[in-house]
């Protein structure tokens, strides 16, 4: 069993089933595809969209220290619960202000980066929506 500690809620995902080996049928087992196993960076993308596949990729990047995630136009992020050397320093601030959203791995800064482009050059109204999940 996958245990996953996000945002201090315990999750527990693949429930464990036992069958006799006689009994197992296509229906009842399906290997996840290989795209889905290695943590994309847009789960906009994932083959299998579910919650199981979800968390599973969250979890495969938080291995990775890669915390963001994007889905589309929305990032999402785990608590890495430690520093992460060269994740907020001024090179990747710079380095994500000459990129557009989703032309680089997904960051906070990406966002930040959207979001003054269109206030400035567009001059469109833009919100951001930070959720924290007890």
């Amino acid at each position: 069993m996958l245990m996953l500690l996000f945002n201090d809620l315990l999750l527990f995902f693949f429930q464990v089933y036992t069958y006799k080996q006689r009994s197992l049928t296509h229906q009842k087992v399906t290997p996840m595809p290989p795209t889905s196993t290695d943590g994309l960076e847009d789960m906009a993308a994932l083959i299998d969209l579910h919650e199981g596949a979800i968390m599973y990729n969250l979890f495969q990047r938080y291995q990775q220290d890669k915390i963001y995630t994007y889905i589309g136009s929305i990032v999402a992020s785990v608590n890495p619960y430690k520093t992460i050397p060269g994740l907020y320093d001024q090179s990747t601030i710079e380095h994500y202000s000459r990129h557009h959203l989703g032309e680089i791995s997904p960051h906070i800064f990406a966002i930040a980066n959207e979001c003054y482009r269109c206030l400035w050059k567009r001059h469109d109204n833009q919100c951001v929506l930070i959720r924290y999940f007890e």
